[in-house]
């Protein structure tokens, strides 16, 4: 399982994935039965090295795995996008002409992955809690950008429900 989400907003989300797992396979039911490898690059246990010349996506990719060669992506969204990926090979632009987001970039892979048979599921999970208030103290730029966050998210939600991806 390969999971996807901007780093932000969605920690509580990524936890919640990761006890779940930890849930299941320590579930006598399935003892010896369901063997679980959670792919993401804040696992403790398998620290991502990051290469200086690199974006970290690269080393994601090369030492975690490829999230569409995976069985399953979930990818987790709130009310950040997160960074976005340089222009350079492996990743290009978006189909529309701007840059991808890691984590719209990683489902965006995991679904050219299904559809060549190789990535069984694509599971897309949206935190529709109202937004927080930016924090106190910010100037104007910085409230900008946290608001531009937000209808990025939205942008790419509606776009699944325009497509029918929902």
């Amino acid at each position: 399982i390969f999971l996807a989400s901007p780093s932000a907003d969605t920690g509580t989300a990524r936890s919640a994935v990761v006890e779940t797992i930890k849930e299941l396979q320590a579930d006598e039911e399935f003892a010896g039965r369901l063997i679980i490898d959670l792919l993401r690059w804040d696992d403790a246990m398998r620290v991502v090295m990051c290469e200086a010349d690199h974006n970290p996506q690269i080393d994601i990719c090369e030492q975690i795995g490829h999230p569409g060669s995976c069985d399953l992506l979930i990818g987790l969204f709130a009310h950040t996008m997160g960074g976005t990926l340089p222009e350079r090979e492996p990743f290009g632009r978006h189909p529309d002409g701007r840059l991808w987001y890691c984590a719209e970039w990683e489902v965006a892979q995991a679904l050219e992955g299904k559809r060549a048979g190789a990535v069984k599921s694509v599971w897309r999970f949206q935190d529709a809690r109202p937004q927080p208030d930016p924090p106190k103290g910010r100037t104007v730029r910085e409230d900008r950008a946290y608001r531009e966050q937000s209808y990025a998210v939205r942008e790419y939600l509606e776009g699944w429900r325009e497509r029918g991806e929902s």
